[in-house]
């Protein structure tokens, strides 16, 4: 008798794009900002992004969290720490713009 019940085997790889960012530590907000700023700033809609850090405050990658409206944007848990777990994180940044100003 087969099976009636079928279940499809899935996979969440990262995959690496171009780097936004350098081999500098991004430990006080003004480094951030100048960092990731200018990424964020040209989205018409709020979003949130996070840096994933190494313990010595380099970061490893960067992920968009969430792209929301003109003044709010939504994000679970699990899509605030996704990349950071898949990415062996020691820490996070998170980031918010204000498109509005």
């Amino acid at each position: 008798m087969k099976n009636p019940f079928k279940l499809d085997r899935v996979a969440v790889r990262l995959v690496e794009e171009p780097p936004l960012l350098s081999n500098e530590q991004l430990n006080n907000a003004g480094k951030v900002v100048q960092a990731l700023g200018d990424e964020i700033k040209q989205y018409d809609r709020e979003v949130i992004a996070i840096i994933n850090m190494q313990t010595d405050s380099k970061p490893i990658n960067m992920t968009i969290a969430s792209i929301g409206q003109i003044n709010a944007a939504l994000a679970s848990p699990r899509e605030l720490l996704k990349a950071a777990i898949l990415s062996n994180a020691a820490g996070i940044i998170v980031l918010h713009n204000h498109p509005s100003g």
